[in-house]
């Protein structure tokens, strides 16, 4: 025999469907699945934070609940945006980041390069070049950060528009890496006197 113990209820169907006029809290490590058992949800919205003309920290930000995550970066008016990770309230400020980037210019130019900084204090996220009206727009995944034991990595792709005597757009793409084995909880973002914000999200196992 199976006991259903309920407070107040006040869902209805409808053609079909449950109109639910509350939250829905699943236990922790539940998951909602389709009729064949896959899981039907792919992102958690972790948070959303932003910043002007200072360097934007944050903790507790990483955990055991994922392994991946996306993060949605808008920067504007402002140039480089480099990152760091965090553990216990504290930056990783060894040189122990290296990335690449490759970029491609349109508009008012249409050359491409490619970059590389070895063993820095903080690895490149988010680029632009000189000029002003800047806008850059990243999509990005960072893997494993609270692992213990594994490496941080990171891949992102962005596209800025600014203007310098002409109008010019910029599509740049960098991976990076983390060489420290620190279960990092959180990062930082290091831009040059810009104006940002940035959607968190954990991706579901």
């Amino acid at each position: 025999m199976s006991t259903l113990n309920v407070d107040n209820i006040n869902e209805y169907t409808t053609d079909g469907k449950v109109n639910v006029g509350h939250d829905i809290k699943l236990a922790s490590g539940k998951s909602v699945l389709n009729s064949d058992s896959k899981n039907i949800t792919s992102q958690v919205h972790i948070g959303t934070h932003s910043v002007s003309g200072s360097q934007l920290q944050l903790d507790n930000v990483f955990s055991a609940d994922f392994d991946h995550y996306m993060l949605l970066l808008q920067v504007d008016t402002g140039n480089t945006c480099n990152i760091r990770f965090r553990s216990g309230g504290s930056p990783d400020t060894s040189n122990s980041y290296i990335s690449q980037l490759h970029y491609v210019y349109a508009g008012a130019s249409s050359s491409t390069g490619v970059d590389r900084s070895n063993n820095t204090s903080s690895g490149r996220f988010s680029w632009s070049s000189s000029g002003s009206n800047h806008s850059t727009g990243t999509v990005a995944y960072i893997h494993n950060p609270f692992t213990s034991g594994q490496r941080t990595t990171y891949n992102c792709i962005g596209y800025t528009y600014w203007y310098n005597g002409g109008a010019y757009t910029l599509r740049h793409d960098i991976s990076g890496v983390c060489h420290n084995t620190t279960s990092f909880d959180g990062f930082e973002f290091t831009p040059t006197s810009a104006t940002l914000e940035v959607q968190i999200y954990g991706m579901v196992k």
